[in-house]
C-alpha cells in the first residue's frame, strides 16, 4: 500500500471529496490516503466465491452482503477501507447521508495480497477492532488453503485457522458455514 504524495494530512470530510472525483480506491487512515494495489485472477474468484456462498446463506436472516464498493468507516472518522466483502445485518449506520459508507458492519472479508498481507493482518486489523459492530474479519490466502478468521470475544479477540480440501469456514455471528471447497472453486491450486 502506497501513500498518496500530498503535501498535508486530510480531515475525513475532505477526504471523501478526493475519493468521490478519483480514478482509483483509497484507504484513509489517521489522514493519510494511501492508494489500494490492483488484484489478481485469484483473487477475482475467491471474492466472487465466498460472495457467493454468503448471499445464499443470509437468505432470510435479514443481513446483506455488500462488494467492494462500500466503504466500511470508524465512528471517529480516523480509517476508512473497502473490505473485498462486508455483511451488514440491520439496518444501515450511515456518515451525514452519505450511501456508500457504512459504520456498522458485522463481519468483512478481505482475500489476502502478497503485497499488503502484512499491513491487512497488522495495522489494518488494529482498526478493524475499532468497528463495534464488527464481529468477525475474514481473510482467504491466494496461495494456499486456508481461511483465518478473527473473532470479537471480550476483551480480545480470537484467531481460527481453517485448512484443508475438507475443512468448514464457520461464521457463528451469521450462523452460516462454508466449505473451503467452494471458497477455492475454480482457483488455480497452488
Amino acid at each position: 500500500m502506497a501513500a498518496m504524495r500530498y503535501p498535508r494530512p486530510f480531515t475525513f470530510d475532505e477526504y471523501l471529496l478526493i475519493e468521490r472525483d478519483a480514478f482509483f480506491k483509497s484507504e484513509f487512515v489517521n489522514g493519510m490516503i494511501y492508494a489500494m494495489s490492483g488484484g489478481t485472477e485469484a483473487h477475482a474468484v475467491l471474492t466472487a466465491n465466498v460472495g457467493s456462498a454468503l448471499r445464499t446463506r443470509l437468505r432470510g436472516k435479514g443481513c446483506r452482503l455488500a462488494s467492494s464498493d462500500l466503504m466500511v468507516a470508524t465512528e471517529d472518522f480516523q480509517f476508512s477501507a473497502y473490505p473485498d466483502l462486508s455483511v451488514l445485518c440491520g439496518p444501515t449506520k450511515r456518515i451525514r447521508g452519505r450511501e456508500l459508507v457504512a459504520l456498522n458492519p458485522r463481519v468483512v472479508v478481505e482475500v489476502l495480497s502478497p503485497s499488503t498481507e502484512a499491513y491487512d493482518l497488522g495495522e489494518k486489523f488494529a482498526w478493524y477492532q475499532r468497528i463495534e459492530s464488527l464481529q468477525e474479519v475474514v481473510y482467504v490466502r491466494q496461495n494456499e488453503w486456508k481461511v483465518e478468521v478473527r473473532r470479537r470475544a471480550e476483551p480480545e479477540w480470537l484467531t481460527v485457522i481453517v485448512e484443508g480440501t475438507e475443512a468448514e469456514l464457520t461464521l457463528p455471528s451469521l450462523q452460516v458455514s462454508i466449505p473451503l471447497a467452494e471458497v477455492y472453486e475454480d482457483v488455480e491450486k497452488p
